[in-house]
């Protein structure tokens, strides 16, 4: 019974392939291909924080912490974008939400984890979700810090403050 279902996907793939005038060995060139391209478009690929135009004493602490000291965590996941720099708190209190791109978590939460370290007087959490969620919730000031792990669409520079604190790999 396997055998009779495994012949009949086979001829339908076959039919497939002969119906559209390739052969086997030009599809798998082209998913090679494709493969390739989607590989290129995620090298390099800008990591952004989004914020919004005016910040308060402690989003620009931890921003000044990202750019200078953060960026011995981004180089452990990333490719930083600036050589670290040393990095001296002025401890302001308060509550910081970073929400968005999945793919720059783990960053963003050592990030996080280590500035604590160097502010008792903050506490970060972050929230995973998607680039796109991360750029609402930012413009909707529902968190403080979006996370973007792509290229930005040209509206959406218009509307938030960015950041490239990575690249990827």
């Amino acid at each position: 019974m396997k055998m009779k279902r495994m012949k009949k996907s086979a001829a339908l793939f076959l039919t497939i392939i002969l119906f559209a005038g390739m052969t086997g060995r030009h599809v798998f060139e082209n998913i090679k291909e494709v493969k390739s391209t989607a590989e290129q478009n995620v090298s390099n690929q800008p990591m952004y924080l989004l914020h919004d135009e005016e910040l308060n004493d402690l989003e620009i602490d931890f921003l000044a912490y990202v750019k200078t000291e953060g960026q011995k965590a981004a180089g452990e996941f990333f490719i930083p974008v600036r050589k670290p720099g040393t990095f001296l708190s002025y401890k302001p209190k308060g509550r910081l939400k970073i929400a968005g791109a999945a793919s720059m978590a783990p960053m963003m939460e050592k990030m996080a984890e280590e500035y604590m370290k160097l502010n008792p007087n903050a506490v970060i959490f972050v929230k995973t979700s998607s680039t796109d969620k991360g750029f609402m919730e930012t413009f909707q000031k529902k968190c403080n810090f979006g996370m973007a792990s792509r290229k930005l669409k040209d509206y959406e520079k218009t509307l938030l403050e960015r950041e490239m604190i990575a690249k990827r790999k």
